[in-house]
Parts: structure tokens; C-alpha cells; sequence
């Protein structure tokens, strides 16, 4: 409900969130079948699901990283340029990342498997490392950003009347 509210904007953590739970359904119902315990056997009837059922499931699983990578930087640019909010290019432009450039570099990847190339390492898993790499290390990278912005802020409110703050009175100076 969320997702498709009025009050959520068209930004990517909307396409994030909707490509999440469309390859989390995926994922949902493959590990469902062929799971050890699974709660519903037989429920995917193709041998070369079967056969391929770890694949599927360890790119269903890269989604998430691989999109939030995108995300983090939509929100830093956000922080430092909430007007592009409202901008339908730079929304499309987000569209374009998480939904087809996303899901197209990872079908290939499951697919490149089954060419006949001699790969260094198997696609999927690649994309798998490179993905989780790339995750760890824009998850720092916001961290980082997000302290220097906490930084700043506590600055700046600490910084207008050092003297009305000795006072105990910070609601008043956010206000002003």
C-alpha cells in the first residue's frame, strides 16, 4: 500500500522496493520447491528449474545489494539537492538503473552460463561477489556521509548562539 500511495514519491526507493518484491516472489517460490523441508513440493514441475534452482535463487538474492547501490546514491544526491525530487528526468533516469539496466545485467548473467564462452568464473557468481563488494563499500561511503551531515547540522544549530544553547533552549534555536 505504501508503494503505490499518493504520498510516496516516484523516486527509485519506490522501484527499488517494487523490483525487491517482485524477484523476492520469485525467490519465494522456488526455495518453497526445492528447499530441504520444503512446505510446498512440487509445486515448480521444470527439470531445468530443478537444475537450476541454486542459480536462480543466488540472483534472486543479489537484488537487493545490487539496487541499493543505486539507492545510496540517489540519497546523497537527494540530501544535497532535494529539488531533484520532483524531477521526472532525474526519476526516470533511477527508473532506468533499477528496473530494466538491473534486471537485464542479471538475466544476462544467469544466461551467460549456459553460452558457450570459457568463462574466468562462473557470471552469476561474479556478479554475486562484485555486487556484495560494491554494497560494503557504498554502505561505508553513506555512513561516512551520513556523519559529516549529522556533523554539519550540529554544527550549524550549535554555531547561531552558542549562549541561548548553554541555556539548555535548542528547541528555540532550531526554530529561529
Amino acid at each position: 500500500m505504501a508503494v503505490f500511495g499518493q504520498r510516496m514519491r516516484w523516486t527509485g526507493i519506490r522501484w527499488h522496493v517494487m523490483n525487491c518484491s517482485w524477484w523476492s516472489l520469485l525467490h519465494l517460490a522456488s526455495y518453497g520447491t526445492f528447499a530441504e523441508k520444503a512446505p510446498w513440493p512440487n509445486f515448480i514441475t521444470s527439470p531445468e528449474w530443478k537444475a537450476n534452482a541454486a542459480g536462480i535463487e543466488c540472483f534472486s538474492r543479489s537484488i537487493f545489494p545490487s539496487g541499493m547501490f543505486f539507492i545510496y546514491i540517489e540519497a546523497m544526491i537527494l540530501t544535497c539537492l532535494p529539488q531533484l525530487a520532483d524531477s521526472w528526468i532525474f526519476n526516470l533516469t533511477l527508473f532506468l538503473c533499477l528496473i530494466p539496466v538491473l534486471n537485464g545485467l542479471i538475466i544476462f548473467c544467469f544466461f551467460a552460463q549456459f553460452m558457450e564462452v570459457n568463462w574466468f568464473y562462473n557470471p552469476i557468481d561474479f556478479f554475486n561477489i562484485f555486487t556484495y563488494v560494491l554494497f560494503c563499500l557504498m554502505t561505508a561511503a553513506y555512513f561516512v556521509f551520513c556523519l559529516f551531515g549529522s556533523c554539519m547540522c550540529c554544527f550549524t544549530i550549535f554555531s547561531k548562539t552558542s549562549e541561548k544553547v548553554r541555556n539548555g533552549n535548542i528547541k528555540d534555536n532550531i526554530e529561529e
